[in-house]
């Protein structure tokens, strides 16, 4: 699926919202494409949407929805309209570049951190991404981007910006980006929440080398404030997430059997564990229980072309098992097999879906 085909509906909603005139919200129809909804029921073809301003107003089969005389219609046939895209992991700050020694010197004396910023915000929006958080950036220049997203000055999608994260090791990183914020003590962390909060952010951000008493404490802070945490869990032998549910998202589970069950016990029940990586794939990783995880898991994370050319390694060499447990389908039979698979009538654990 094409990156035009994924921003039809979704980037449209939100440029036109962004443009309409207060007065008499623009209409726009969207008429003859196939419609992925979100729902488990098959795909609806040559389908219609009616968008008056910021809000859906109609959706169904083009033959039964009434199309306003003075609205725009943008024919979308052969293409695929579906609801707006959320990432969970955003770094607009860094555009996609994994080389931190090189870019971040580069961005930060070229002065170009709200730039890159706003470059990265367009693209997840040509993307499809409407929604997306930002999980560590500068404070002034996340918030300001925002700020100029919800204003309609420049495209983008709704964020949630963290701001620094939250961290007891500064590492190797680039130390010229105010980007992190240490901490020593429980206290200290409780007191970073404060401020961050404060100062405007939607979410906070804990980083490594946390111990179950920072992430108390910064959890106790942040729900105070009505924000929810977001965690990093690299290694169960530094960051030693607390195993009483308090965090609300878990992120980059890395993989290893012990990582895997410390991120599922610090999530809160309904909460997600995010990006677990393929890194660790020597410590004998169930790939077919991951993909059927009880707690949502969505996607794979690679940092480096070291850890990339791994995992294809690992892939190639067979190191994750025969892979005949995964099946092919026509795309067009998506909604079913997702039925088939979480009602146990599917022998595969992975369906792939081929256009």
């Amino acid at each position: 699926m094409g990156v035009r085909s994924l921003c039809v509906c979704a980037a449209a909603l939100l440029l036109i919202s962004a443009l309409a005139p207060a007065q008499a919200p623009k209409k726009l129809a969207l008429v003859g494409g196939m419609l992925l909804d979100g729902y488990e029921v098959p795909p609806l073809h040559h389908a219609a949407i009616v968008i008056e301003g910021n809000r859906i107003v109609a959706v169904g089969p083009a033959a039964q929805v009434a199309i306003p005389p003075d609205a725009e219609v943008v024919d979308t046939s052969g293409r695929t309209m579906l609801p707006g895209l959320i990432d969970l992991h955003a770094h607009l700050q860094i555009l996609g570049h994994g080389d931190y020694d090189r870019w971040d010197p580069w961005v930060e004396q070229n002065k170009l951190l709200e730039r890159v910023s706003e470059i990265s915000a367009k693209q997840l929006l040509m993307a499809g991404v409407t929604s997306a958080a930002d999980l560590g950036g500068t404070l002034k220049e996340s918030l300001a981007i925002r700020g100029r997203i919800n204003s309609g000055a420049i495209p983008g999608p709704r964020m949630w910006m963290a701001g620094p994260w939250i961290t007891r090791n500064l590492g190797d990183y680039y130390t010229g980006l105010p980007n992190q914020y240490f901490v020593n003590t429980p206290a200290e962390a409780a007191k970073a929440v404060d401020e961050l909060a404060t100062a405007g952010v939607d979410l906070i951000k804990a980083y490594v080398d946390l111990k179950p008493e920072h992430y108390k404490a910064i959890a106790d802070a942040a729900h105070k404030r009505k924000l929810r945490v977001h965690a990093h869990v690299y290694d169960p032998a530094t960051d030693a997430a607390p195993a009483d549910g308090s965090m609300d998202l878990v992120i980059d589970a890395v993989g290893a059997k012990a990582t895997r069950a410390v991120a599922l016990a610090a999530v809160k029940a309904g909460g997600v564990v995010l990006h677990v990586g393929l890194q660790d794939w020597a410590s004998e990783i169930d790939m077919r229980k991951l993909t059927l995880a009880e707690i949502t898991l969505i996607g794979t994370y690679t940092y480096s072309t070291a850890d990339l050319r791994a995992t294809a390694l690992a892939l190639h060499e067979g190191a994750f098992g025969d892979l005949g447990w995964v099946e092919e389908r026509p795309l067009a039979e998506g909604a079913a097999a997702f039925r088939d698979l979480h009602l146990g009538r599917c022998a595969a654990a992975k369906i792939v879906l081929r256009p």
